[in-house]
């Protein structure tokens, strides 16, 4: 009998274990598309994006007050797609692809009515 509760006992640790790093109901219940979009939270490296994009747009007078809407692909490197909000209330749509060695490009900037 405690020999057959010791065993029951080993055999479910691992299934415990595993249900604590399950990811939250939100997450798992977002589609996850190879080599697609995905939907993002606001990181320091993806600011740090964001930042690098508003400056290498260079727009006299404009400051940066939100950064909205980010999403991300993963390619060889990564896609960062997102909307960048000025103080005046322009908005633009930017995307950056950033390579493997960290270096980044401005592929896109559109502005958004």
């Amino acid at each position: 009998m405690i020999r057959t509760l010791l065993t029951l006992a080993l055999l479910t640790m691992p299934l415990a274990a595993c249900a604590q790093d399950a990811p939250p109901a939100a997450e798992r219940d977002m589609p996850v598309i190879t080599g697609g979009w995905s939907k993002a939270a606001l990181t320091p490296e993806i600011e740090a994006v964001a930042v690098w994009a508003f400056n290498a747009m260079d727009v006299p007078g404009a400051e940066l007050a939100e950064i909205e809407n980010i999403s991300q692909q993963v390619v060889a490197g990564m896609n960062y797609r997102m909307d960048l909000v000025f103080t005046d209330g322009r908005r633009w749509r930017v995307q950056v692809y950033q390579n493997l060695a960290g270096e980044r490009s401005l592929t896109s900037a559109q502005a958004v009515k």
